[in-house]
Parts: structure tokens; C-alpha cells; sequence
């Protein structure tokens, strides 16, 4: 049986589950089932969970079935011969990577420590199935159509992920607040055999360790349903280890863990998106978020932001290991808490971007970023 057609039995088997306990629970009075859409820039991100009668008294356990779509761009900065980075791009090459992402998510989540006052699993293991597809659209003259990497042309990916969860966290609040803290350790593997690269071998795994941290400092008017004036402290730090001798060029530029994140080129606010590709990063990212008076709506929300963010990288050929530091403020809009808007203006302390930007510092974020 070929890779992709097993793919498509396993989905199919665990979307026949999903379906027959959702039957069931139309009949009884189990708990509510977790909806999730997340807006990207291109894209959308849904994810539909199910809760089952749980395995562990006072806990959830729920069938987790989403996905992703999505038009994405980044970059690479690797010498196409010896696949080492680059520290100057050439004018005459193209160093811009744009994939269509397609992205399927199923499994289950575990809770073994309940949070009463949140309603939601405070302990939790979770194991996970990831099926993804990417086409990259490079051209000819391009640093990933001459490179040596195995999913240059694009891939066909089955990944397991396995971890525990500590969740406290509260987002959505009134007036634009957060509190509360969110740890996460996982393991992810994507061994050969369940790899399809028409390029070359893909064989990995991955170690990731990340936290997120959300302290409200004021809130000038919290009865009012309109705010007027609020603030939060939040912090995010991860750590990411890729072993293995053919890690996909995604996994390179990524941090793992439930929710895929970019690496160090993006993480770090300021730094070229896709650089510092390493199987060793870390990053530490604060930010001092004020939100504004409400407009028309309580959750229309108007913001300014100020950050500092600092990454370390190891095993990067042709620069071994270093750090990177950057800083910057913003204006955002929170719209409705599906998304927010940033206009930044980065500022890069210890290093310049390769690509000339016709207004440096200056760039449109989707998200807050964490």
C-alpha cells in the first residue's frame, strides 16, 4: 500500500470515529465540543474537538480532528553547493520560498489534572498524527531549486507528535487581556519510511520545550464593557532540537510542538523570515502590550506595542552557533479576538537583513505573535 493512500485510510477510519461519538453524545448531556478557527494571512486553520466519555474521572479526553490551508512565503539562505548560510545575498538569485500548505491534524488529548475554575484539563498528555503536503512554487534561478535539500520540490510529510501540556492560561478576556501561563514539552518523529520527498531521504525527530507567560497590569475601566485603557505583560520563550541526518527544510525553519511556529527568521522580530535555519534554537520574545478605548465594539481594539526578543542558534553550518537581538514597537488592532493586526518598526541590534527593503524596519504582521 502506497504512503499516501495509507494516509488517506487512517483519516478515514478516525473520521468514522469522530462521527459515531458525536452521534452518541447528540443523546446525552456531555460537555460542549471545542471549536477552533485561527485566520492566517493567507489561509485558515479550523479544529473541531470532540470530547468523549473520559478515560479518568473529573478530566476530559477529547478527539481532535483539523487543519490547515494556506498560501505561505518565506525564505532560504543556504549556499545551493555546500549548503551553508549565506551571509550576503546575491542580487541575481532568488532567495523567496512560496509553498501551498496543506495540513490534516487527528488525535487525541488526555487530561490527567483537571482545572475546575477554567473548565479544562490543567494537566494533559496528547498524541497526535499529522499529515501535510507542501508544493513549493521556486523558480529556476532560485537558492531551493539548486539546493541539495530532499524536499526542494516539495513533500508529502506523516509526522507523530507525543507531549504533556500544563495549561493555565486565559485568553480572550474582556478588554484585551490574557493571564495565566501555558507549558508544553513534546517529541516528534518522522522516521523514512512514512516520508514521501521525490528529492532525497527525510528522517527526523524533534525535541521541543516551550512556555507562554501573560500578566494583566491594569485595567482602568474593567466593569464597563468598552474598555478604556488596559495592559499585559506576556512572555514566550521555546526551545527546539532537531536529531537526524535529513531533516525537511520546514522542520529546519520551524519550532515544533502542537502549534508549528517559525523559526528564529520570524520569531525574532526584524530578522529575514527563514534565516538561521538551525537543528539547535532557542528564543526568548517579551512584549508590553497597552490596549486602547474600543471602538464601536467591545472587542474592536485598538493597541500599541513595544517588544525586545533575543535567539540563540547552534549546529547552523557555516556559523556553528551565535545569538541574534532585536527590539521594536507597534500598532495593532485586535479584531473580535480572531485576529490581530500589526503595523511594526523593527529594529535589528546585532545584525542587518540580506534582502534591501524599500522601507527598513517597517512590516504588517498577522497575529500578536504569541
Amino acid at each position: 500500500m502506497n504512503r499516501g493512500l495509507a494516509s488517506q485510510c487512517i483519516l478515514f477510519l478516525f473520521s468514522i470515529v469522530l462521527l459515531s461519538q458525536a452521534q452518541a453524545q447528540d443523546q446525552t448531556d456531555k460537555p460542549k465540543d471545542k471549536v477552533i478557527i485561527l485566520l492566517h494571512w493567507l489561509g485558515v486553520e479550523a479544529h473541531y474537538g470532540l470530547q468523549i466519555e473520559p478515560l479518568f474521572p473529573q478530566t476530559e479526553t477529547i478527539l481532535w480532528l483539523g487543519g490547515i490551508g494556506a498560501y505561505k512565503f518565506h525564505n532560504l539562505y543556504r549556499d545551493p553547493n555546500t549548503n551553508e548560510t549565506i551571509q550576503s545575498a546575491n542580487p541575481t538569485t532568488l532567495t523567496a520560498i512560496y509553498r501551498i500548505q496543506a495540513t490534516v491534524r487527528l488525535g487525541i488529548a488526555q487530561g490527567l489534572l483537571y482545572n475546575e475554575p477554567l473548565k479544562k484539563n490543567f494537566l494533559e498528555f496528547f498524541l497526535y498524527y499529522f499529515f501535510q503536503s507542501d508544493q513549493f512554487l521556486s523558480q529556476s534561478n532560485s537558492y531551493l531549486a539548486n539546493s541539495s535539500l530532499s524536499d526542494r520540490s516539495g513533500l508529502f510529510s506523516n509526522t507523530l507528535l507525543t507531549g504533556f501540556a500544563l495549561d493555565n492560561a486565559q485568553y480572550g478576556l474582556p478588554h484585551g487581556l490574557r493571564q495565566g501561563y501555558y507549558l508544553e514539552t513534546s517529541f516528534e518523529t518522522a522516521p523514512q519510511a512514512l516520508q514521501s520527498a521525490t528529492q532525497g531521504p527525510i528522517d527526523y525527530s524533534r525535541f521541543n520545550l516551550l512556555g507562554k507567560l501573560y500578566f494583566p497590569l491594569f485595567d482602568l475601566n474593567p466593569q464597563n464593557p468598552m474598555n478604556t485603557f488596559s495592559a499585559l505583560l506576556a512572555i514566550y520563550g521555546s526551545l527546539d532540537s532537531i536529531q537526524g541526518d535529513h531533516p525537511s527544510l520546514l522542520a529546519l525553519q520551524t519550532f515544533g510542538g502542537r502549534d508549528v511556529r517559525s523559526g528564529l527568521g520570524g520569531s525574532v522580530r526584524g530578522v529575514d523570515s527563514g534565516r538561521f535555519d538551525s537543528t539547535l534554537k532557542t528564543v526568548f520574545n517579551a512584549d508590553l502590550r497597552v490596549n486602547g478605548p474600543s471602538i464601536i465594539w467591545p472587542e474592536l481594539i485598538p493597541g500599541l506595542v513595544g517588544y525586545l526578543d533575543w535567539g540563540l542558534y547552534g549546529d547552523l553550518p557555516g556559523l556553528k552557533s551565535g545569538s541574534i537581538f532585536s527590539g521594536g514597537y507597534g500598532l495593532y488592532i485586535d479584531l473580535f479576538t480572531l485576529a490581530h493586526i500589526v503595523f511594526y518598526q523593527d529594529f535589528w541590534f546585532n545584525g542587518t537583513v540580506l534582502v534591501a527593503e524599500k522601507f527598513p524596519g517597517v512590516r504588517i504582521g498577522f497575529g500578536i505573535h504569541y
